[in-house]
Parts: structure tokens; sequence; C-alpha cells
């Protein structure tokens, strides 16, 4: 404690303050000051205050960056207590100011708010994910409707064109709402090169208009790695953000390449960029929480500390390397070893068919309703479409089907529910429903099908894979189950009858 005035000294004493005298010097640093703060009583004592304290610019904020011993600007959240005078000089008004470090603490609920934001994003995302699978689900399979037919070659390729971009669309969707929800870590097998091409999808526009390419060199033949490949995503996307702002704020672009390698054990994946790199002054503290190299603003400073964490729940770990330019990060995996007995090869099928067979549709959206009812009906199969599941429902007391196409989300009964009131009547036709969804990390529907086994096909809906899980639902029918057409009249599309 450094002081001439025992009065002031006596309020300091504890606690991370300094006495400040009327002309603005510092008379007295606290005992908890110096440990707290970082100070050094021998030079702030005898200072002006706002000398050793400079205000931020945003005025009226109780928030004031202090530039410590070492040079780092941190900040301290700033209280101010009038003392009235007293011994000698009653008159003389002093203040008291107690100073908390809250750097740590302002940057914890910044990445908090953020986190806030990103959570709110996930929901929303989740929430229009089927609406947007909807009308791709329409674009989809009306263009692989039309590429049944005969077409001119010009015609076709433009339907292609169009069939190719639907996909790479919803490949994206798919991309986004695995990255935005938040899983429990199953580790298990995990293909990089799988995950590593979902990143780069994700990513691709930042990095076009960014000016920065990437170059990929992964063999043919490395082996799977023990990760979740959710959790990986997170990893690489966070990875590949990093270099790419550091190359376009330096350079306006730059390169990207990834390569991957596997030993016995082990298989590394080395990422590296043309950016500025790190300076070796700091090399060691990028994985700390909080630091970061970015702006104010620009950054949190947990993206590496989280990755560095995800990897290490995996047994996989993360450094940063020697590059001749720019920076190099060395990821290692253990490769995925299997105690499972591997399976037979199973023999390549034909293309599924389903023909003479009474189908129920299931569907809210009127596209994808009618796309379905088309494409059962091109292969001779007598369908009833319905929009809501009580009119469905009442059909069902008065007529069988064989099998039932069931939408996940819609207005009313849901498809569980739904399922639910057909296992009451029909057991056996309760198992051969087929969900079609366009959220598949559902945790509702996950529980739903691990307790029932019922098959689901994902939206956008490619009809090859709906017609096999309908074609392998039926084949466990027997000859005396199998059904002919039913001569009650069909109802309206949408309507009971």
């Amino acid at each position: 404690m450094i002081s001439p005035d025992p009065y002031m000294q006596e309020l300091c004493r504890r606690w991370p303050a300094v006495a400040v005298d009327a002309s603005g010097v510092v008379t007295a640093v606290g005992d908890a000051a110096p440990v707290a703060l970082d100070l050094d009583p021998s030079v702030v004592v005898g200072r002006a205050f706002d000398e050793v304290f400079p205000p931020l610019p945003d005025a009226g904020t109780d928030v004031r960056g202090v530039v410590g011993p070492t040079g780092a600007l941190s900040s301290r959240r700033v209280r101010t207590v009038r003392v009235p005078g007293v011994g000698d000089d009653p008159s003389e008004v002093k203040t008291l100011v107690l100073l908390h470090e809250v750097t740590d603490l302002l940057r914890a609920r910044a990445e908090c708010l953020n986190l806030t934001r990103l959570a709110s994003a996930g929901r929303l995302i989740s929430g229009i994910v089927h609406e947007i699978n909807n009308p791709l689900s329409g674009i989809i399979g009306y263009s692989q409707l039309l590429l049944m037919r005969e077409l001119e070659r010009d015609v076709r390729s433009q339907v292609e064109k169009v069939y190719g971009e639907a996909i790479r669309t919803s490949r994206i969707v798919r991309n986004l709402l695995d990255f935005s929800r938040r899983r429990p870590s199953k580790p298990g097998r995990v293909e990089l090169w799988k995950v590593l091409r979902k990143a780069l999808d994700l990513k691709s526009h930042d990095l076009r208009v960014k000016n920065v390419s990437v170059h990929v060199g992964i063999p043919d033949d490395l082996p799977p790695v023990h990760g979740e490949a959710h959790q990986l995503l997170q990893v690489f996307v966070n990875l590949i953000g990093n270099s790419e702002q550091a190359m376009y704020a330096a350079d306006h672009g730059g390169r990207i390449t990834i390569e991957a390698s596997a030993a016995e054990e082990t298989a590394t994946l080395v990422l590296r960029d043309t950016g500025p790199g790190v300076p070796e002054e700091l090399r060691e503290r990028i994985f700390e929480p909080f630091f970061t190299t970015k702006d104010e603003g620009q950054g949190t400073g947990l993206g590496l500390a989280l990755c560095r964490e995800i990897l290490r729940q995996q047994q996989a770990s993360i450094q940063l390397v020697e590059a001749d330019a720019g920076a190099s990060f060395l990821m290692t995996f253990k490769v995925y070893r299997s105690t499972a007995k591997p399976r037979p090869a199973r023999r390549a099928k034909k293309a599924a068919r389903v023909r003479g067979r009474r189908i129920m549709v299931v569907e809210d959206d009127p596209v994808c309703r009618s796309l379905l009812r088309e494409a059962f009906e091109r292969t001779g199969n007598a369908v009833t479409a319905f929009d809501r599941s009580d009119a469905a429902l009442r059909f069902l007391g008065r007529n069988s089907v064989d099998v039932i196409v069931s939408d996940l989300h819609r207005p009313g009964l849901n498809g569980i529910e739904f399922h639910d009131r057909v296992a009451r009547f029909d057991p056996g036709l309760a198992r051969r429903v087929v969900f079609l969804t366009g959220d598949t990390l559902n945790d509702e529907l996950a529980r739903f099908l691990r307790e029932h086994g019922n098959p689901f096909v994902p939206k956008p809906v490619e009809l090859a894979d709906l017609f096999e899980k309908v074609h392998d639902l039926l084949e466990g029918v027997s000859a005396r189950q199998k059904t002919l057409f039913s001569t009650a009249p069909e109802p309206r599309e949408g309507e009971a009858p």
C-alpha cells in the first residue's frame, strides 16, 4: 500500500481500488489491485488517473481500457465513489475508484449472445427446412419423371441440369441442418472425405466471393477414422473459415490445401493456407479460450479452443505446425477398427418396381402429393391421396390398402400420431408405413423409428429410393395377403368418401 492519506488507505484496503485526489492524481492503490489488475503501485501512484486508465471512445460507458505492463489492452469496469474530505481539509472531496477486471467476462458475454443467436438460427433453420424441401421434392421428383420418358437430346440435357442443381441445393440444405443442430456425441466410423466435402459445400459461396481456391488431396484408400461426423463438420468449417478470413484480410484471396495420409493406427489431415500466418510470439496462445488475433468485434477467441476440445473428446488432436508461409494445422485421428464381422457382399439389386398395388399417400403439400400419386400410378398402382390424417383414417375404416406413404409433419394429426391410430385397428398395416421427412435429425422421429422400425425416405424424395422402400415392405406380404384393386369408388384428392 502506497499512500500518504491513512483515511483513503483504509478505504482502499482489500479492494481492487485506487484513491484519486481532487486534482485527479492517484494517491493510493488497494491491496487487491496489484494482483487483480496487474498493476505496479510504484508506477501508478503519483500519476494522473486518466493517464493510467484512458477512457474508451464510447462516451458514457463505465468500461475503460487499460494497457498493462505487458502492453496488452484489457477492460476494467470502473465505479467511482465520491468521498467527503476529513482531517485537515474537510472541504476537499476525494474519489475512490473501484476497478473490476472484466475482460474475460465481456468476451464470455459476447460469446453467450452469439451462441444464443446461433441457437435461434438453428431452430429457425429446422423449422423452414421442411418448407424448403417440399418444393425441392417437386422439382427433383418431376425431373425424374421427365427423365423416364423419351426426350430429345437437348431437352434431356436441360432437364438433367435442373435435376442436378436441385440435388445440389438439397445437399446444401441438409448440410446446413446438420451443422446447426446440436446432438449428443456418439463417436464411431467416419469417412473424413465425406465430412470435408460437406464443410466445403457449406463454405463454397464465401470461398468463391473471397477469391479462395481449395486443393484437396485425399487418397482413395484413406481408412475411416474414429470420431463423430457432426462435430468434425464444425471443426472443418471453423478452420476453413479462419483461413478464408485471414487470407482475404491480408491479400484479398489465397489458396487452401488439404491433404491426408495414414499409418497403421493413425490418420492425419493437414490444412494449410497462404495467409499471413501466426506470429511466433502468439503461437503458444492460439488455442486458449477467448484469445484472438482478430480485430475487436471480429472474433470471440473460442473457435480454435472448441476445435481442440471437440477433437480431444474424440481421441484426436490438433496442433499448429511450422510452414514456409501461412498457417498450417495438423490433425491426428485414430484409425477406426471395427470388431463386427464383415457382412457378405450383397448382389446388386435391379431397380425396384411396385406394380398392381393399392397405395395410400398422406401428404399436405399439394405438389408432393400430386408427384407421389403420378409416380405410383405410372407403374399401374391404385393410389388414394389425402392431405389430412382424419380423412385418411375414415377411408381406412371402409377400405384396405397394401402400403401407406406418409409425411411426418402436417396439420392436425402428424405422421407419428396417424401411425398410432392405424396400429390400433391394423398392426400389420402400421408396419407398412413409409415416412417422408425433411428433418432427418428430428429426435422424436429417430426415437420412434428405433422403437417401431418403420422405413423413412428423406425429402427431397428420390423416387428410386422410395420405390425400393415400398418394394421391400411389400416383399414380406404373403400371397394370401396380396390384394386386388378395390372396387370402391375413389374419393377426390384430399377428401373422405
